[in-house]
């Protein structure tokens, strides 16, 4: 197979529970643990607070919504939410991506009770169409109802229903669409939740910890070793 390059994105909107320092770390942490051919691009509403590549939104989509335009990306990508600590080398997660089938779509195994989760996904050639079908949603609906805070809360659908997040949301849609849903975890398994895993001791040869919400990485106190070190390194 061809050395395919891999676009690593991230998505940072201003207002909300990151700042651009978080955008830095996350790249330093890439830049650090991924040994192949990539790229970094963040995309945001700010414009020159960011030490990192970045792109604007095209889409006005409030907070965790907005990464839904990420999926607008052309592959290889790899997706990841800026509450994601990187300590270990991540390559087989990078190629895992770039050898996906040009149909399959990767998403994060839940943590609490299975399913899927959003804070990490991948693509290997385009996920565009679940982006397109978000964007034919929001123009045939009469009223959407978004996260009153910038990222919880519901967004109905057009059939009345609810949906818990873009995370429920892009997984249904790319089911509807027919798309094979891989786990990240099928190419790397040393990820691992904060709150489940990793809050009273790192385990051990662990690759990525998920933080899944407050609190934040830079929130954490005390802050432990392994938090601490990720974080000061970048």
């Amino acid at each position: 197979m061809p050395n395919r390059c891999l676009n690593v994105i991230c998505v940072y909107r201003a207002g909300g529970d990151f700042g651009a320092e978080d955008v830095h770390n996350l790249h330093a942490q890439v830049a650090r643990h991924l040994h192949m051919p990539h790229t970094f691009l963040c995309l945001t509403d700010t414009e020159g607070q960011v030490q990192a590549p970045t792109k604007q939104f095209a889409y006005d989509w409030p907070g965790w919504w907005s990464k839904v335009e990420a999926l607008g990306a052309i592959g290889p990508c790899l997706y990841m939410d800026l509450d994601t600590v990187v300590t270990g080398d991540i390559t087989a997660l990078g190629q895992g991506v770039v050898q996906l089938h040009p149909h399959e779509f990767m998403m994060l195994r839940g943590v609490w009770g299975g399913g899927y989760a959003s804070g990490i996904m991948g693509w290997s050639m385009s996920a565009g169409k679940i982006m397109t079908r978000f964007v034919h949603e929001l123009q045939r609906a009469r009223s959407v109802t978004w996260p009153k805070e910038g990222v919880y809360g519901h967004r109905r659908n057009l059939d009345g229903s609810e949906v818990r997040g873009d995370q429920q949301w892009i997984y249904r849609t790319a089911t509807r669409l027919r798309a094979p849903i891989r786990l990240a975890q099928e190419f790397e398994p040393r990820i691992v939740s904060y709150h489940k895993d990793a809050k009273r001791a790192l385990p051990n040869d662990t690759r990525i910890v998920c933080f899944h919400g407050p609190p934040r990485p830079r929130q954490v106190s005390p802050m432990p070793a392994w938090l601490q070190e990720a974080l000061t390194e970048c």
